[in-house]
């Protein structure tokens, strides 16, 4: 798959691995299209030394990321809130104090215990929409079941 990470020069050992912005891989300008391969990328994304990394047991290379690390795929209602199904197949209740929203309008929740920024998707955008509603005074909120979420955005 890519080599151990045994120096500075780790874009020799691996060669360029990219994360598009739609969460599409790439190795040296060529997508990864593989399904089993695309699924254990998303999932062996990590966060070292302050910087990303694609880490599959002892074997790390340095990423190129377009945009956010993560992509929100899918948003379910769960109870009383809201549920983000991520790229890196885990699931992780809505924070609306983690809501923003980058260059272009493109909606981002920061995820996980370091806060990690994920791209809403085109049809999680639409999704989250449907319980989005403006006030009069022109702020937002979520309106889920009988309860109303402020957005800081």
């Amino acid at each position: 798959m890519f080599h151990v990470k045994q120096s500075a020069d780790s874009d020799l050992l691996c060669g360029v691995i990219k994360l598009s912005k739609d969460g599409e891989w790439f190795h040296e300008g060529v997508e990864i299209t593989h399904e089993r391969t695309v699924e254990l990328f998303n999932r062996s994304i990590r966060k070292e030394n302050g910087r990303y990394v694609l880490r599959v047991g002892d074997e790390v290379c340095d990423l190129v990321i377009e945009d956010a690390p993560f992509i929100v795929r899918r948003v379910d209602r769960d109870g009383d809130g809201l549920l983000l199904h991520l790229s890196n197949l885990t699931s992780v209740p809505l924070d609306t104090e983690n809501l923003e929203v980058g260059d272009g309008n493109v909606l981002y929740a920061r995820v996980g215990p370091q806060k990690d920024r994920a791209r809403f998707s085109r049809p999680a955008y639409y999704q989250l929409a449907e319980f989005l509603h403006q006030e009069k005074d022109g702020r937002y909120f979520l309106l889920i079941g009988n309860k109303s979420f402020p957005l800081k955005i």
